[in-house]
């Protein structure tokens, strides 16, 4: 690896994800390989805090790091990447260690971070960093045990830019929160509120106000992807989806159990475009029910297939595929 690294001196993108890497490989990349825009040193369990920080100064042109699973680096890592690297746009630390003094100096330091995950990473972040991060458009937050409705209405206020969220297993965000969120952040299409302790009153406000906004020509995103899986919701939530969603793709109601045969038939009515739908432990509804809604769904991949009209022409139809 180290004979490859002196001799790939434009090299732009690095992956040793899943490798036994150790430093010696990551600093000889950073030492001959200064225009790397893009780094994943995913699951590398051997790298360390000291070659992530000569890798920040000499690659200062970096744009996108991934390092996931990466158990024995720490904030150490993220304060160079601030100090140095301050065009990175993409930052995954899931499963990390690096602490939310790491955070900080990354919300702080790079202003242009659209990309955050910090899954299964944090109990909870600093509201410094939260109040920091304007300009992100992604951010993962699944499994951060401690985040509250207070923290993630900051979060709401200061990143408007916010396109998909996931929440899934915050189980202390509550209706209050996901009210804050319809308002503040216009351009949402993907959310994952799994797990969270939400009710009808939550996916109400969020959906209405989309709709609202939509009728009013007041512009923002459309929702595309939501996923609702173990919360308490009932078919007032499905209902209002069905007829609010139009431009629905991907919808989790896995294990909401107050959800009946009802429900689904609006679904089908109402959301023409959805690809795949989770209904896996929904015990209240009927197999003659899925089966009526969806007929053709159970051996068809998502998207798009060939079939004939009433005239006999070709037309280009979705499919949902079920997960039941």
């Amino acid at each position: 690896m180290i004979a490859v690294a002196q001799h790939c001196q434009q090299l732009r993108v690095l992956s040793l994800s899943y490798t036994y890497s150790r430093n010696a490989t990551l600093e000889a990349f950073a030492r001959s390989c200064h225009n790397i825009t893009a780094l994943d040193v995913s699951n590398c369990q051997l790298i360390t805090d000291e070659a992530v920080q000569f890798l920040a100064q000499n690659c200062r042109v970096l744009t996108s790091l991934n390092i996931s699973q990466c158990p024995v680096i720490s904030y150490l890592s993220l304060q160079a990447i601030a100090l140095h690297s301050t065009a990175l746009a993409t930052l995954n630390v899931c499963y990390c260690r690096v602490t939310a003094r790491g955070i900080l100096a990354i919300s702080q330091g790079c202003p242009s971070l659209t990309s955050l995950d910090l899954s299964y990473s944090f109990k909870t972040i600093p509201l410094e960093a939260a109040l920091a991060c304007t300009t992100l458009t992604d951010l993962n937050l699944s499994n951060c045990w401690e985040i509250c409705d207070d923290l993630l209405i900051a979060i709401a206020r200061s990143s408007p830019l916010l396109c998909r969220l996931d929440l899934s297993d915050c189980q202390h965000v509550t209706d209050r929160a996901v009210t804050f969120l319809s308002e503040y952040c216009t351009l949402l299409t993907s959310l994952d509120l799994s797990h969270c302790d939400i009710t009808d009153d939550a996916v109400i406000a969020l959906v209405g106000t989309a709709a609202t906004r939509a009728e009013t020509g007041r512009g923002g995103g459309a929702i595309l992807s939501l996923s609702l899986g173990n919360t308490d919701i009932t078919n007032v939530s499905v209902t209002f989806i069905a007829y609010n969603c139009s431009a629905l793709t991907f919808l989790n109601l896995a294990s909401c159990c107050a959800i009946t045969d009802a429900a689904l038939q609006a679904l089908a009515r109402g959301c023409t475009t959805l690809q795949l739908l989770d209904i896996r432990g929904c015990d209240a509804l009927t197999a003659e029910a899925v089966l009526s809604c969806f007929p053709q769904e159970w051996e068809e991949e998502p998207g798009r297939y060939r079939s004939n009209d009433a005239s006999g022409r070709e037309s280009d139809t979705i499919r949902t595929h079920v997960y039941w």
